[in-house]
C-alpha cells in the first residue's frame, strides 16, 4: 500500500483538476459535444506522440502501431463514449459533488462485482461493509 499512495495521489489530483478546473462542465454549452471532443483527443494523440518520442528515445512508431491490441481500440472507444456521457451529464445542470460522488460509488460496486465474477478476485467483510455504507451514503445523498 505503501508504494501505492502516491499513484492514488495523482489519480485523485488528476481527477480533481479534470472534474473540478477543465471539465466537460467547462466546455462551451454552444460548442457541438463531438466538435469537443475531437479537439481534445487531437491534443492527445500529438502530446502521447511527443511523450513517445521523449520518452523512448526515437523508435519507431509505425513499428508499434503494429504491435496494437484489439484492447487498445476498444478502449479508445471507451473513452470517447465516457467523455460524451460526461459532457452530456453536465449539460443537464447535474450537480458536480452529487454526479462524481454518485457515479464512482456505483463504479466501484460494479467494479469489486466484475472482479469476483470475471478475475476470480475475493471480497473481504471489510469490503461488503464498505459497499453497504454506500449504499447508506447514496441514501442520505439523494434524500
Amino acid at each position: 500500500m505503501r508504494n501505492t499512495i502516491w499513484i492514488i495521489f495523482m489519480v485523485v489530483a488528476v481527477n480533481a483538476f479534470y472534474h473540478g478546473c477543465i471539465s466537460a462542465k467547462s466546455t462551451h454549452v454552444h460548442v457541438d459535444p463531438f466538435v469537443s471532443l475531437t479537439v481534445s483527443y487531437l491534443v492527445a494523440a500529438g502530446l502521447s506522440a511527443l511523450l513517445f518520442f521523449i520518452t523512448t528515445g526515437r523508435k519507431n512508431m509505425f513499428a508499434e502501431i503494429g504491435k496494437i491490441h484489439w484492447v487498445s481500440i476498444a478502449f479508445g472507444f471507451a473513452i470517447v463514449c465516457l467523455e460524451l456521457v460526461y459532457l452530456w451529464v453536465y449539460r443537464t445542470g447535474i450537480v458536480v459533488n452529487v454526479d462524481l460522488l454518485m457515479t464512482n460509488i456505483g463504479l466501484a460496486c460494479v467494479l469489486l462485482t466484475m472482479g469476483v465474477l470475471l478475475y476470480q478476485g475475493a471480497v473481504s467483510s471489510r469490503q461488503v461493509g464498505g459497499i453497504l455504507l454506500c449504499m447508506v451514503g447514496v441514501y442520505f445523498v439523494n434524500r
